[in-house]
């Protein structure tokens, strides 16, 4: 019970300190912003709104993230568990990254093993997961790169992940676990 308790006070502290991570970006680009706007360095143009309306859409995820964990703490959360073929969630995913990859000059590549077995998920919470790992590895892959993205298959498991392999790691890509 201890080792338990110790567990999720560990992961309590690491939530914590990825959230404080998480939201110095776009606080600081905010504020930096802010503060150019203020001493007329920059002028508020289509391109900086944007920028700006795209900081504070990552700070309502966050604040959208946190209420999510905190219901799911207290049981609220309901899944809606169905039995899924992966490759439609995979698919269903990339398809809705493909215009924010485009756009930033970066290929996204699905490549789903034939044949995966049904997954008993919640296909709208694995999504948003899905999309969240797909964000991030746009985030970190340079334009004109490509990002692959595949769940391989493991005999009695599908164990989804997320290489990345950019210029700097193109023989050792690292792979972002999804489950």
């Amino acid at each position: 019970m201890a080792g338990r308790l110790d567990a999720v006070e560990r992961n309590r502290r690491r939530l914590l300190a990825d959230l404080g991570h998480e939201m110095r970006t776009p606080v600081a680009t905010l504020a930096a912003y802010l503060e150019a706007l203020e001493d007329g360095v920059a002028t508020l143009d289509a391109e900086t709104a944007e920028l700006l309306r795209s900081q504070t859409r990552r700070l309502a995820r966050l604040s959208e993230d946190i209420s999510s964990v905190s219901r799911a703490e207290e049981g609220q959360v309901r899944l809606d568990t169905r039995s899924v073929q992966p490759e439609s969630v995979v698919t269903a995913a990339a398809d809705a990254a493909a215009a924010a990859y485009e756009a930033k000059g970066v290929r996204l590549v699905t490549d789903i093993a034939a044949g995966l077995p049904e997954l008993s998920l919640d296909s709208e919470r694995m999504g948003q997961v899905l999309s969240n790992l797909l964000d991030n590895a746009l985030r970190h892959t340079p334009p004109k790169e490509r990002s692959r993205f595949r769940p391989p298959h493991r005999p009695g498991r599908v164990a989804p992940s997320c290489p990345l392999r950019t210029p700097a790691r193109a023989s050792r890509p690292s792979t972002w676990p999804m489950c």
